[in-house]
C-alpha cells in the first residue's frame, strides 16, 4: 500500500499502553465494557489496578488550536474541558510495530481507548509537557482517516479522563 504525505511540525508523544491481561489478572480491568475498574479501598476513593506496558514514543501532530494552553492547565494541576486531537502517520505506526496488519480491512492501530498520555517532547528530544497521572490524559477515540482513497493517517482525541474511571476529571 502506497504511503504518503508526511506530518507537518510533528511533535513527539509518550504513551503508556493499557496491558489488559495483566490488568484483568489483578483484578482491574472489566472485558464486558472493556475498561479499568477500581478496587474498592477503606478510605473510599478506590485503588486503580491499571498495568501498563512499556513507554513508546511516536511522532504526532497536535491538533488544537489552544493545545499549548491545554496542556499548560493540565500540567499546572488544572483540567481545562478540551479534546486534544493526536494524528500520526501510517507508516510511523508501522515503523514502531504499533500496526496490527492481520485485523480485518487492511489494519489496525495497537493504540487503544485508555491508553495513556505521558509527555510530549520537541524534534531536539527536549521536553515540552509532562502530563500529570491525576488527573491525567487518556485517549478516548481513535478514527483512521486520509485523502481521499488513502487511509493513511489515525487520529486520536485525548482527554483528560479514563474510560470508567470516575475521579478523573470530576
Amino acid at each position: 500500500m502506497f504511503q504518503r504525505g508526511r506530518l507537518i511540525f510533528p511533535v513527539y508523544v509518550t504513551i503508556r499502553r493499557l496491558d489488559t491481561v495483566a490488568t484483568e489478572t489483578a483484578g482491574g480491568y472489566d472485558q464486558i465494557f472493556r475498561e479499568t475498574t477500581l478496587s474498592p479501598t477503606i478510605d473510599g476513593i478506590g485503588a486503580d489496578g491499571r498495568t501498563d506496558k512499556p513507554e513508546v514514543t511516536i511522532p504526532c501532530q497536535v491538533e488544537d488550536k489552544d493545545m499549548f494552553e491545554a496542556l499548560n492547565m493540565v500540567q499546572q494541576g488544572n483540567s481545562p474541558r478540551s479534546r486534544i486531537l493526536l494524528t500520526f502517520h501510517l507508516s510511523d505506526l508501522k515503523r514502531l510495530s504499533l500496526w496490527d496488519e492481520s485485523s480485518e480491512w487492511g489494519g489496525r492501530a495497537k493504540l487503544k481507548v485508555g491508553d495513556r498520555v505521558v509527555g510530549f517532547k520537541d524534534r531536539y528530544n527536549q521536553q515540552l509537557f509532562n502530563v500529570p497521572e491525576n488527573p491525567g490524559l487518556y485517549i478516548e477515540e481513535i478514527m483512521p482517516t486520509g485523502f481521499l482513497s488513502t487511509q493513511n493517517l489515525i487520529v486520536c482525541a485525548i482527554g483528560d479522563r479514563a474510560k470508567g474511571d470516575s475521579r478523573a476529571g470530576g
